[in-house]
């Protein structure tokens, strides 16, 4: 005896849709899903913020790409031969997931053509804009986490890393009604990187943190959200497989 599904836009959906429909209800449940149905984190302290920094470090998978990483933008400081920036931005993107994929051709294309060290000694760029890369046929596309990410190596203190884990936590905190008051901002202005900035420096004073550089603050926001939502994630790639 066959049966059928109606989907949300009123369509009937066949036996063999129903796996895609339900996985797509549980990506758009899990979007608007409040984030404390999850793991409660504990509140930012300097102890945890320190405990998090030691769990890094302790972690060779994680410890040892980022300083290799940093070795490699030492030994290639410059951004104008097209073959040192392709393999930066190679790199980065195996280690940092940053979906970067089949235009790294392009991407590398842009920096080297952009005047970067430049613009990027006297600060006289915009981030989004910058992150904006022409991949053909009138297309741009934005790559503002691999930015943030590529700025952070030369200057970690000035440019703090944007991901998807440390939006996701801030973003957390911003909606728990103890923490709610910590900074102003929506969540998509986080994509706006002055804005960006800002919320986490206002979350450093607020949480009492300024004992610790940009880049101690990511290493504990982006392992804190990764631990957060990692049930949220496995949900959905089970039921995706």
């Amino acid at each position: 005896m066959g049966f059928a599904l109606i989907s949300h836009t009123g369509k009937l959906v066949c036996p063999t849709q129903v796996g895609t429909h339900v996985v797509g209800f549980l990506r758009a449940f899990f979007k608007n899903m409040p984030t404390k149905l999850f793991k409660k984190p504990n509140k930012p302290s300097v102890e945890e913020v320190e405990r998090y920094i030691q769990l890094w470090r302790k972690n060779e998978s994680l410890s040892l790409p980022a300083k290799s990483l940093e070795n490699l933008f030492k030994k290639f400081p410059k951004n104008k031969n097209i073959e040192e920036i392709i393999v930066k931005v190679c790199t980065l993107d195996v280690i940092f997931s940053v979906n970067v994929g089949r235009w790294f051709l392009q991407v590398s294309k842009h920096i080297s053509e952009y005047n970067f060290d430049t613009k990027f000694e006297k600060d006289s760029f915009n981030l989004n804009e910058f992150a904006l890369v022409d991949i053909g046929k009138s297309k741009k596309r934005d790559f503002y986490s691999f930015t943030t990410k590529y700025c952070s190596h030369y200057k970690p203190s000035d440019y703090p890393i944007y991901d998807s884990y440390i939006e996701k936590i801030l973003w957390y905190f911003k909606t728990t009604e103890e923490y709610s008051s910590f900074s102003q901002f929506s969540r998509k202005e986080l994509k706006d990187y002055a804005t960006f900035k800002r919320v986490l420096e206002d979350f450093r004073k607020f949480f009492g943190l300024e004992k610790f550089n940009p880049r101690e603050i990511d290493k504990y926001l982006w392992q804190l959200g990764k631990e957060v939502f990692s049930e949220q994630n496995k949900l959905l790639t089970t039921n995706s497989g």
